[in-house]
């Protein structure tokens, strides 16, 4: 098979001219035959995986090679696990498209609806949020809960992200004859927040406002100031000061955020978050999350690259269900509550 080189910011990558398929043993998987393995001319891996064995072996071959080819280590790696193609009902292709959060979904207008969310939320369950301190506090419980946010839930656990390619959620729709997969992110820690930094809070209060209310001419960004300052005293929005022309270039960026571990899923699934700004009248980012845009400063995903994609073959996903329970990542230990506790009760006591 012959191959060429493509470099992307510095660094060298083994480009093919064609798909790989090759077969070998390992102590842990023993023979896998048909594995496939790809480069893309971006650098970006895709593999395909049928057993747990496989899915370890590769992901920390992929973080291995990755970490191989920088200057600097000072990076962290997320994972994001995904029970089927959400880009294209019922195909078991790998997503091609850049992903965001649901607020963002295609075929939905959600976005424009985003404050009636939010607010609608904390006029229905008050009690649900009375422990919740910061906007970006109540916007972690809703992702929770499954409503539409502008959070996108990664993970540093790799069980955590496995478990949740094999889980049927609060849908209920079984998806283990379809292929799943895991994202794999590299992230410059220099740029990982806290839940209580400035930027987080700002980025977060924008779901407090009207669409229409979200512009970045000069003046248009006061009702977000004013929103901010109603959480923290301290926090202002003045035309022309360096602070708000900082603020504003982070306005239209993606941050990984690490949230309070204030809940006990959070606490399981050391669950960290993906959180995103806007254009105007919160318009979508072109949230690339490539290697050309990864130091690129005026790119939305500054810091942030998806360096892999690896595919869970229904092969693989029937082995990791059998084994959830060993692997304590059954569904009642991904969603801790009253709900998925009893099924899991129901199922153990049902002979």
């Amino acid at each position: 098979m012959r191959s060429e080189s493509a470099t992307v910011n510095g660094r060298s990558f083994l480009r093919p001219r064609a798909v790989f398929l090759f077969r070998h043993t390992s102590r842990l998987g023993g023979t896998r035959p048909g594995t496939r393995f790809v480069v893309t001319k971006e650098g970006m891996q895709y593999r395909d995986c049928n057993s747990i064995a496989d899915v370890v072996r590769e992901v920390f071959d992929l973080i291995r090679k990755d970490r191989s080819c920088l200057r600097e280590n000072d990076v962290s790696y997320y994972f994001r696990g995904e029970s089927h193609n959400y880009e294209c009902e019922g195909s078991d292709n790998v997503p091609q498209k850049p992903q965001r959060p649901s607020i963002y979904y295609e075929g939905n207008n959600w976005i424009a609806h985003e404050s009636d969310f939010f607010n609608e939320a904390l006029r229905t369950y008050p009690e649900e949020f009375s422990r919740d301190k910061s906007t970006f506090e109540i916007l972690t419980r809703m992702q929770h809960y499954g409503y539409p946010t502008r959070l996108m839930d990664v993970t540093s656990k790799l069980a955590t992200a496995i478990g949740i390619v094999i889980s049927k959620g609060y849908e209920g729709v079984d998806y283990q004859k379809r292929n799943g997969f895991i994202h794999v992110y590299r992230v410059k820690n220099e740029g990982i927040k806290y839940g209580t930094s400035d930027t987080v809070t700002a980025l977060s209060n924008i779901a407090r406002l009207k669409q229409k209310r979200f512009l970045y001419e000069p003046g248009g960004l006061r009702y977000l100031g004013a929103e901010c300052k109603n959480e923290r005293a301290g926090f202002f929005i003045e035309e022309g000061c360096e602070t708000t022309k900082s603020l504003r270039r982070d306005l239209k960026k993606v941050f990984c955020v690490k949230p309070m571990v204030n809940n006990i899923r959070a606490n399981f699934q050391l669950g960290e978050f993906f959180l995103f700004g806007c254009n105007d009248k919160k318009k979508c980012l072109d949230a690339t999350f490539s290697e050309a845009d990864y130091d690129n400063e005026s790119a939305a995903t500054e810091g942030i690259a998806r360096i892999g994609i690896i595919t869970l073959t229904s092969r693989a996903k029937e082995e990791a269900h059998e084994m959830s329970d060993y692997l304590d990542i059954g569904e009642h230990r991904l969603y801790p509550d009253f709900w998925h506790h009893s099924r899991h009760l129901m199922k153990i006591f049902k002979t």
